[in-house]
């Protein structure tokens, strides 16, 4: 595996690189940075639901959307990012999906610093209840990007401020609000550490834990090209907000695979216009459901029927096509519906 310990704190530069080297090479790598204050969306959340835009423009933060699920977490340079890329192996624990895989290596370079760090929900690393990390999935041509947060010194008032809270997210928790629930790995140290030292003992206790490790240096080449990426997508409106949904509909719901926002038209009992956001996982492009549903019949039987068309796991992980389908009807009776329904699978 080769490993890049990148030094630009540019986010849309860093997220290019991602993407290319997932993308452009079949080699596997462990790459380390460090993003300059920002937001990074999740790639099918709403960024007008997902951040207080305000605050954000107030104080200059870039808004960048990845290329993964996931939801939405805010960076600073206290914050230390890492991504695995690796291929898709048949036989290989690495699958889409698996966090373990990914999550174990990290989590066991923390406990070699004495912080008991652990995986938990679907994923994030916690040390004491509290989220450290964060973590998030893409594939494509059977390639995986497996990327993660690691909060080692962040400003915790910015990153409260500069997300909403989803009361959807936090059904049955007492704790709601984002800086209740998060800490940083610098409180549970036994002796000091700067986030500059952490970040040279991370990836120096990879790379001795891996036989295989090598240190790659970006080349002109390289930086061109990734350069380049992040000006025609990561830097533009386009790709970080898009349109902004113009709907007369509107529903959400927590799902064990994740959180979905509905947005839709109903043009003569017919859905257009459909867009879905959320934290859920994905390895297709979320608007190809989102053109299959157009069109629709506004009752059950018709949104099932072009559901079925589809493989639901392969756009929303864990969700099923029943959900679905209750999720955009409101789960309110509908004409052709009422109690003919019926599960109809992932």
């Amino acid at each position: 595996m080769r490993y890049i310990n990148v030094e630009s704190t540019d986010p849309a530069f860093n997220h290019a690189l991602e993407e290319y080297f997932l993308k452009e090479s079949d080699a596997e790598y462990f790459i380390l940075w460090r993003n300059a204050s920002c937001v990074l969306l999740g790639k099918n959340q709403n960024a007008y639901a997902e951040i207080d835009l305000e605050y954000v423009r107030r104080h200059g933060l870039s808004v960048v959307r990845r290329i993964t699920g996931g939801g939405t977490v805010f960076n600073d340079l206290g914050n230390m990012n890492f991504a695995y890329i690796v291929n898709d192996d048949a036989g290989s624990k690495r699958v889409f999906s698996s966090f373990e895989p990914f999550t174990q290596p990290i989590i066991s370079a923390l406990r070699f610093l004495g912080v008991n760090a652990e995986l938990t929900g679907r994923n994030d690393i916690t040390v004491s209840g509290k989220k450290i990390s964060g973590n998030a999935q893409a594939r494509t041509h059977h390639r995986i990007l497996h990327h993660g947060t690691l909060l080692f010194s962040a400003n915790m008032s910015d990153l409260s401020a500069a997300l909403k809270t989803r009361p959807e997210k936090f059904q049955g928790k007492a704790v709601k609000s984002v800086s209740g629930r998060v800490a940083n790995i610098c409180d549970f140290l036994a002796e000091p550490m700067d986030i500059h030292s952490f970040r040279s003992y991370l990836i120096e206790y990879l790379m001795e834990h891996d036989s295989n490790s090598m240190p790659y240096v970006l080349t002109g080449h390289d930086e061109e090209q990734i350069g380049r990426l992040a000006q025609r997508k990561y830097a533009t409106w386009e790709w970080n907000f898009g349109k902004s949904p113009d709907s007369e509909f509107a529903h959400t719901k927590k799902f064990p695979g994740g959180l979905i926002d509905v947005h839709f038209d109903l043009i003569n009992a017919s859905l257009c216009n459909v867009r879905l956001w959320g934290d859920f996982f994905g390895q297709e492009d979320i608007v190809k459901l989102e053109k299959t549903l157009e069109g629709a019949r506004y009752e059950y039987a018709s949104v099932a029927k072009r559901l079925n068309t589809l493989d639901i796991n392969d756009y929303c992980a864990n969700i099923t096509r029943g959900q679905l389908c209750e999720l955009l009807l409101d789960d309110s009776p509908q004409a052709g519906g009422g109690s003919d329904r019926k599960e109809t699978g992932n």
